[in-house]
C-alpha cells in the first residue's frame, strides 16, 4: 500500500473501537485514505477532507452477511438499503441452492418466468462471469460475493426431475460448477428441501463438494429437514462435509417444531465431534424463533417436481390433491403456528398476517383446502412464516463460537416497497436485534464476541481477505453506531422500517449511511474469489 498523505480522505475520532476480533473494544482514531484503513489509533499530524465525531460510539468493521439472498434483486435494489441501513457492508448470496447464475436448460426458463414478473424482461445473462461482469459495470452499493446453487447447476443439466444424475450429466455439472468457481464464485451452496435440489443423492453432493474443496471454496447448505428429520439431515451434512473435506457451512441452524426442540443438544454434540474429528464445519443463524419460506416446502418432493407451472397443473388434479391430502394428513402440521405473509392478488390481502388455521376456520374449509385454493389464486407458492422455535434454542445456538449471522434475506427498500412484499423481519433487522435485545439488554453475548460473528469470523469461514477486520491496510468498511440506543423497528406485521441509531456506515471508504441518513453513493464491490484488489 502506498504511504498515505498528510491530508486524508476521511477521519473517524473520539470513537470505542471495536476490531472485529475478541480483543477489549479500545478508545482510537481511524484514517481512511483511497479506500483503506491508513491509520489506527493516534492520527498524528494527519489532517482530513472530513472528519466524523465518534464520540459515544462504537466503530466496528462492516458486518458481513454471510447468508443472503439479494441475488439478482441487486439489480432491482442496487442500493440495498435494507442490508446497509442495518449496518451490512459485504453480502454472500447464492444460498440455499438457487442462485442467480449460471443459467442454462430449464434452470433459465424457469428462471426468467420469475424475473420478467420483477423486472419486465429475461435475464441477459448466462455464466456467473457474465452477471459479475453486468454488476461490475452497473453501480451496486454494497460488496457482492456469490455461491453458486447446486438446485440451479441440476436444474441446468437434468430439469427438475426427480432422478439420480446420470456419469455424463455429472460431468456436465461439475463443468459448470468448475466454470463458476473459476471464475469467482466462493463456493457451492444446496437447497435440499427444494426443488431440484431436493433430488440430489448424498454422493451427488460429495462429488461436487470435493471439486469445491479443491478449489478452496465452501459449501453451504440448507439441509434436508429442520424439524422431524433434522438428526438425519445434520448426519448427512456432515458426511458429506467429511468425505469430501470441504468446509462446511450449516445454513440457519435450528430445530423447527416443539416436538423436536430437544434435539438441539443432539445436533450440537454431532456438530462438536465433527470438528473435532477435523471437520472444517460451521452454522450461521438469524435471531428470530420465527422462520420464513414458502408453504409448498410443506409438500411432498412428487407435487412440486418438474418446477411452477408442474406444481400448479398438479394442484389442479382432483385426485393429486386426493394424494396429497392423505399424505399430509400423516404429518403433525400445527396451522395454528404458520402466517401468510404477503399477496400479490389484492383480493387475498385480508388473509396477510393471519394465522392458516384461523383462515381456514374463517373460510370453512380445512387449511390443506385454503392454502391449495391460495396458492392457485396467486398462480404461485406463498410466502408463510413459521412460528416454530424455541426461544432457548435460538440462544443456545448464538452461544456457540462457531455459529456467524445472516439475514436469511434479499436486500429491500422500504420507499419503493411492493404491497405482496410483506417479508420476515430479518429483512431488516438482524444485526440491530443481535447488538441491542441480546447483547445490551440479556448479555448473551459480549459486544466483542458478537461484532467478532458478525465480521472476522464470517469473512475466515469464506475465506474472504481484507476485509472483517478494523487493522491498517485493510479496506474500510465501517459501521458506527450508539450501543445505548440501537434497535431494531422491523416487525412481522409492519417489517418495512430501518433500524435505529445505526449512524455511520461506510464501503470502501465512502459514506453511504450519514447520520443514519442513506446518501445515495454506491461503492459497492462485487468481491470474485482468489481476484486480487
Amino acid at each position: 500500500m502506498k504511504k498515505s498523505p498528510d491530508r486524508i480522505d476521511l477521519a473517524i475520532t473520539g470513537g470505542l473501537v471495536c476490531d472485529g476480533t475478541a480483543a477489549v473494544p479500545y478508545p482510537a482514531d481511524l484514517g481512511i485514505w483511497r479506500g483503506k484503513i491508513v491509520a489506527l489509533g493516534s492520527l498524528g499530524e494527519k489532517k482530513a477532507y472530513r472528519t466524523i465525531d465518534a464520540r459515544g460510539l462504537v466503530i466496528a468493521p462492516g458486518f458481513i452477511d454471510i447468508h443472503g439472498h439479494t441475488d439478482e434483486h441487486i439489480l432491482l435494489y442496487p442500493r440495498a438499503e435494507s442490508k446497509v441501513h442495518q449496518g451490512v457492508t459485504t453480502e454472500v448470496a447464492g444460498n440455499c441452492g438457487a442462485s442467480p447464475a449460471p443459467l442454462y436448460g430449464a434452470a433459465l426458463e424457469e428462471f426468467n418466468g420469475e424475473w420478467s414478473e420483477l423486472s419486465g424482461s429475461n435475464a441477459s445473462w448466462r455464466s456467473c462471469d457474465d452477471f459479475f461482469r453486468l454488476l461490475e459495470k452497473k453501480k451496486i452499493g454494497i460488496n457482492f460475493a456469490m455461491l453458486v446453487g447446486n438446485g440451479t447447476i441440476r436444474g441446468g443439466v437434468l430439469g427438475f426431475d426427480d432422478r439420480r444424475a446420470g456419469p455424463s450429466e455429472l460431468v456436465k455439472m461439475k463443468a459448470i460448477l468448475s466454470e463458476s468457481l473459476s471464475t469467482g464464485a466462493w463456493g457451492m451452496s444446496s437447497g435440499l428441501i427444494y426443488v431440484p435440489s431436493a433430488f440430489s443423492s448424498e454422493d451427488e453432493l460429495i462429488s461436487l463438494a470435493g471439486l469445491v474443496k479443491e478449489a478452496g471454496g465452501i459449501y453451504a447448505t440448507h439441509m434436508r429437514g429442520e424439524g422431524d428429520s433434522l438428526l438425519e439431515s445434520i448426519a448427512e451434512a456432515l458426511s458429506v462435509a467429511l468425505k469430501s473435506g470441504v468446509r462446511l457451512e450449516i445454513s440457519h441452524l435450528k430445530a423447527s417444531g416443539e416436538r423436536n426442540w430437544k434435539k438441539l443438544p443432539q445436533v450440537l454434540q454431532m456438530i462438536e465431534e465433527a470438528r473435532q474429528m477435523g471437520g472444517l464445519v460451521g452454522a450461521d443463524q438469524y435471531p428470530y424463533p420465527a422462520s420464513s419460506t414458502g408453504i409448498a416446502s410443506l409438500f411432498p418432493s412428487w407435487v412440486r417436481e418438474g418446477g411452477k407451472s408442474a406444481l400448479l397443473g398438479n394442484l389442479e388434479k382432483e385426485e393429486t390433491c386426493g394424494r396429497l391430502a392423505m399424505e399430509m394428513n400423516d404429518q403433525v402440521i400445527d396451522w395454528t403456528r404458520i402466517a401468510f405473509a404477503a399477496f400479490k392478488n389484492e383480493e387475498l390481502l385480508r388473509f396477510s398476517g393471519m394465522r392458516v388455521g384461523e383462515a381456514a376456520h374463517s373460510e370453512g374449509k380445512t387449511p390443506l383446502e385454503l392454502v391449495i385454493r391460495l396458492i392457485m389464486m396467486e398462480k404461485s407458492d406463498l410466502p408463510v412464516l413459521f412460528f416454530t422455535q424455541s426461544e432457548e434454542n435460538v440462544v443456545a445456538i448464538m452461544e456457540r463460537p462457531y455459529v456467524c449471522f445472516g439475514t436469511d434475506a434479499a436486500a429491500r427498500s422500504a420507499e419503493e416497497r411492493r404491497q405482496e412484499d410483506m417479508p420476515h423481519p430479518r429483512a431488516y433487522g438482524t444485526y440491530p436485534r443481535i447488538l441491542g435485545h441480546y447483547v445490551r439488554d440479556r448479555s448473551v453475548l459480549s459486544l466483542s464476541d458478537a461484532v467478532m460473528k458478525m465480521t472476522s469470523l464470517p469473512a475466515e469461514r469464506i475465506g474472504l481477505t481484507g476485509r472483517g477486520r478494523i487493522r491498517e491496510g485493510w479496506w474500510a468498511d465501517i459501521t458506527v453506531f450508539d450501543r445505548t440506543r440501537i434497535a431494531e423497528k422491523s416487525t412481522y406485521l409492519d417489517p418495512h422500517q430501518y433500524p435505529e441509531n445505526i449512524e455511520y456506515v461506510i464501503i470502501n471508504g465512502e459514506v453511504v449511511i450519514d447520520q443514519g441518513t442513506h446518501t445515495g453513493a454506491l461503492p459497492g464491490r462485487v468481491l470474485r474469489r482468489n481476484a486480487h484488489e
